[in-house]
């Protein structure tokens, strides 16, 4: 059986006040941005423990989010008017407005990892490539009808993978030509994220009570990750490499062992929709979203 842990053990980011969409830490480790439903973007400095700003105002709701390799510019994807707003991470100040992006929202944004090029994804079934020195669009590398939930580059920028709403099938294009590599049966991919050495996948089913590991050459499923108490919308894959983590309705976040498949920690949040984690650089904090904002300890047992 799992330990369990509680939030006792966990560092409560308060007086955000209101409901947190999306997650992504300074390279550093410094900082920690947080999306939110109805009030914008957020800095969290983690060692003072204390918010830096938070720009956007009401009724700005950032579903979308992600930081440059170099932590200097954060891309947030607006749900109110489709945009994705490249911001300056230490000031919040905005840098580009790219509009329009896609037509509704723009469900998950990717950096290469050189930082050159932006990848997006949204509810219109579009996935766009872009210049981020210019906010020009490069190329439309997909079109459908489903929408895009899970987009991702692997860590050495060779492939970007996605994964989609009900079409429970994953692509993966190779980014020199941007031919289509690889397509492979999945789940719904609510979120996706690679492994360090980019050879395998986690991803969370979505409408489904499970996360997967997959194996991104073959697209051989190596476990199902199936004891979640509800339905599971966020994953993320600890920088070390040993775990991956899966949250989303229910009361815990689950720590899997990837070389059992089996679940290592529980964190106990409460009632709770999780819409995302993610591990710290150093892989010592995961940070969950949802309700409220918790960072918890991964160094104790």
């Amino acid at each position: 059986m799992a330990t369990r842990v509680t939030t006792d053990t966990a560092i409560a980011l308060v007086g955000l006040n209101s409901f947190a969409e999306s997650l992504v830490w300074s390279p550093d480790g410094r900082f920690l941005y947080v999306g939110t439903k109805d009030k914008g973007l957020a800095a969290f400095n983690v060692e003072p423990q204390q918010w830096v700003y938070l720009v956007g105002g009401n009724d700005t709701r950032v579903h979308a989010l992600a930081i440059s390799p170099d932590g200097k510019t954060i891309a947030a994807g607006l749900v109110n008017d489709g945009s994705i707003r490249l911001l300056a991470a230490d000031t919040g100040d905005l840098l580009q407005t790219i509009w329009p992006a896609h037509e509704g929202w723009p469900q998950v944004i990717a950096f290469s990892p050189t930082g050159e090029l932006m990848a997006s994804g949204g509810d219109d079934g579009r996935i766009l490539l872009w210049d981020v020195a210019t906010g020009k669009m490069i190329k439309e590398l997909s079109k459908g009808t489903d929408w895009v939930w899970g987009l991702a580059f692997s860590p050495n920028g060779r492939i970007l993978m996605a994964g989609f709403h009900t079409e429970y099938q994953f692509r993966v294009w190779d980014t020199k030509t941007w031919a289509l590599a690889n397509t492979f049966d999945g789940d719904q991919a609510a979120d996706l994220a690679f492994s360090p050495d980019g050879s395998k996948v986690v991803t969370a089913g979505g409408g489904i009570h499970e996360a997967n590991l997959w194996d991104v050459r073959t697209g051989k499923q190596l476990f199902n990750l199936r004891e979640a108490p509800g339905w599971v919308w966020a994953v993320a894959y600890d920088p070390k490499g040993k775990f991956v983590a899966s949250g989303g309705i229910g009361e815990v976040v689950i720590l899997w062992d990837v070389a059992t498949g089996k679940p290592a920690r529980e964190f106990y949040t409460g009632p709770d929709f999780i819409q995302a984690l993610a591990f710290s650089p150093d892989g010592t904090k995961l940070a969950s979203a949802g309700l409220q904002v918790l960072l918890w300890d991964m160094t104790l047992p």
